[in-house]
């Protein structure tokens, strides 16, 4: 189960890695107004999807899914794990912040398998609770109080067992990935890559609607522990034309350029 903080010394200038801007953000403002010690690199990433190994199998997987959205650039690809490395180069404490969600999960996962040097030291502070599963659903007040109540030092059986799950993790799994709940604390499990199809579906009508607008519908109506951000839904949506289960009314481009409606509506 890891160290508990009393049995160990707390860290007093730690890199707190947090998965995405949200998460990071809240995170930001912990540290420059309530203390809350380090600093902050945000992996701009999403570890729910995509393959998670080789490296290059990654990158592909996000090149294409930004490709119909130039205005993404390359900020996916642009070296997750270089951050990561470079966090370790400047701090001998590394804060993974998770909830209870693949994603976050994955990443304290990945962060174990990666960090191998026994000079570093892997905290994990779990924000999970009735009122939210993600990191970046709680306020800056409330994750400077996670940090001081609820901070772990991983010891090497938990590393050694977040290393190989990682390692199973990336072989069992492949474009989509959830979380499971169980007595045991929960796992990763494989999900197919139409999962979500069917929210999108349901938000669409006999009338063409904004795709921005059916892509927010559906984010609206994930699971509590499974949020899958516009571009995930956005290419999906985009793949739903393609197989004709929808309809758009011209060349798919950004969201919000083009709308769609349920394929055979016209009447």
């Amino acid at each position: 189960m890891g160290t508990s903080r009393s049995a160990a010394v707390v860290p007093v200038d730690p890199v707190h890695i947090a998965s995405g801007y949200s998460a990071g953000g809240g995170l930001k403002v912990a540290v420059e107004q309530l203390g809350l010690p380090g600093r902050v690199v945000v992996l701009d990433d999403d570890l729910s999807q995509g393959p998670l190994e080789p490296a290059a199998a990654r990158a592909t997987y996000w090149q294409e899914s930004i490709a119909a959205t130039p205005s993404r650039g390359e900020w996916r690809v642009e070296g997750t794990w270089v951050k990561l490395l470079q966090a370790v180069a400047s701090s001998d404490d590394l804060v993974v912040w998770t909830g209870q969600n693949a994603n976050e999960l994955v990443l304290l996962a990945a962060v174990c398998a990666k960090i191998d040097s026994n000079s570093v030291r892997i905290w994990q502070v779990d924000t999970d609770t009735s009122d939210g599963h993600y990191v970046a659903e709680y306020p800056p007040k409330v994750l400077a109080g996670f940090f001081a109540d609820r901070l772990r030092l991983l010891d090497s059986r938990d590393r050694d067992r977040q290393s190989a799950d990682y390692r199973q993790i990336a072989k069992d799994t492949g474009a989509l990935r959830g979380f499971s709940p169980d007595h045991n604390g929960g796992r990763i499990i494989d999900l197919a890559p139409d999962h979500f199809d069917d929210l999108l579906i349901a938000a669409a009508t006999a009338d063409f609607q904004l795709s921005s607008r059916v892509v927010g519908q559906a984010m609206g109506e994930c699971d509590a522990r499974h949020r899958m951000g516009d571009l995930f839904f956005g290419n999906r949506l985009r793949y739903l034309v393609d197989v004709n289960r929808l309809e758009a009314d011209r060349p798919m481009g950004e969201l919000g350029e083009w709308s769609v409606r349920l394929n055979g509506a016209s009447g």
